[in-house]
């Protein structure tokens, strides 16, 4: 049997932590703002609409500007914490949320969101001290439930963890990033057949996904069974793909399997031990800070596009439009130029948005001698190598350029 943490270390990256599907969060109350005014109320408009468009680094750009004019707002404030977390910056959220909720207690939605920035920033220990308290007092609330499951699983308490995710299903029973979590949840505590017989069982009834067929996939593996790994594999990736994954299988729990019999922890192994509290980062969050507040407010000019325009600018500063992006990302496309490049990128994610939702993009020069000599869109970070497959193949049954780039 493979040791439970390399079976950890194999299992966490596919737990669903970006809520992408949640619940209507309960209700935020809005009172009158600065931001109910023209230019306010087309900051709002934009933000939402980039949000369902699911252009979550838009969204976060808009709610920046509401929160930056008005640090009352605290409909700006959720929107701009939940935006940071789902472009992957839950550092920031986490930052934002200590610096406000002090002055805003008893705010049950700004409350959850921090619960799960805690966890989407690795922050397990401090996360499950606070999603316990919060659970306590809103014992109803699927999306706490399985954050804090999330949370307990990011510190190895996998009966704990266990018993979140079974109180959630109580409450969402055919909610599928639970299953998923509490299948990939049992295979981390030894259960790798309770984990197979509970995705098997949500596939058979119909409800089947390519990452649910996957996950169920890597199980099989887990437990040595490759042949049916393989077999699952090639539902939903081409034969390279399918290929490179078993081989990937095979390599890491032999090697998982070796350590394990011979008692080493040597260089070349893989070493999953119980996660701690993680460091404070050097890098502290990049937040721009709240303007102080004003008790007179003037009347505001006619909105124009124009003014819009360079509001946005102003308050950005010299922000990059595409940041830097490490580990695993997909390539989705070359171009000649950096205006068509710009323009590819544009058209990618305006057509894919349910598929390329929460990704962060940058354009990549390749290099020539003295001057580039084209640009490579990329996206990701991709949380492992199969995710990033599963996304590749259902953008090449859309006719859709995507190749894998590994770090």
């Amino acid at each position: 049997m493979i040791a439970s943490r390399v079976k950890f270390a194999s299992c966490m990256a596919a737990l669903v932590v970006l809520w992408g599907c949640e619940s209507p969060p309960r209700s935020i109350e809005t009172p009158s703002t600065k931001n109910d005014m023209p230019i306010g109320q087309f900051f709002r408009t934009a933000a939402e609409t980039s949000q369902n468009k699911f252009d979550y680094q838009s969204a976060a750009k808009y709610y920046q500007n509401l929160y930056n004019r008005d640090p009352d707002d605290m409909a700006a404030l959720l929107g701009l914490a939940k935006n940071f977390r789902y472009i992957g910056s839950a550092a920031q959220s986490v930052a934002l949320l200590e610096e406000a909720l002090p002055e805003n207690p008893g705010i049950f939605a700004l409350q959850a969101e921090y619960g799960k920035s805690l966890v989407a920033a690795g922050r397990g220990r401090k996360a499950i001290d606070y999603l316990v308290e919060l659970v306590e007092e809103f014992p109803d609330d699927w999306e706490l439930l399985s954050a804090l499951g999330i949370a307990y699983d990011l510190l190895n308490e996998s009966e704990n963890a266990e018993r979140a995710y079974r109180s959630a299903l109580e409450l969402a029973p055919e909610n599928s990033s639970i299953i998923n979590n509490l299948a990939l949840s049992l295979a981390l505590s030894n259960n790798i057949d309770e984990g197979i017989e509970l995705l098997e069982s949500t596939i058979s009834t119909g409800f089947s996904t390519p990452h649910l067929r996957q996950n169920l996939a890597l199980m099989f593996a887990m437990k040595g069974d490759i042949n049916t790994a393989r077999r699952l594999a090639e539902r939903d990736l081409p034969k390279d793909m399918v290929d490179n994954n078993i081989k990937y299988y095979e390599r890491y729990f032999s090697r998982a399997e070796a350590a394990q019999s011979s008692g080493s922890t040597s260089s070349g192994t893989v070493e999953v031990s119980r996660l701690e509290e993680p460091a404070v980062t050097e890098e502290e969050p990049i937040i721009i800070p709240a303007p102080a507040r004003q008790t007179d407010q003037e009347p505001e000019a006619a909105v124009t596009m124009a003014a819009v325009e360079q509001a946005v600018d102003t308050d950005q500063g010299a922000r990059k439009v595409y940041q830097s992006i490490d580990g695993i990302k997909i390539q989705l496309g070359v171009f000649k130029t950096f205006d068509r490049a710009t323009a590819g990128l544009s058209a990618m994610r305006d057509g894919n948005v349910d598929l390329l939702s929460g990704l962060r993009f940058m354009i990549d020069e390749i290099e020539g001698i003295d001057a580039p000599v084209g640009y490579k869109v990329l996206a990701g970070p991709m949380a492992s190598q199969q995710l990033a497959a599963d996304l590749c193949t259902k953008l090449h049954s859309r006719k859709k350029v995507c190749r894998l780039v590994l770090p």
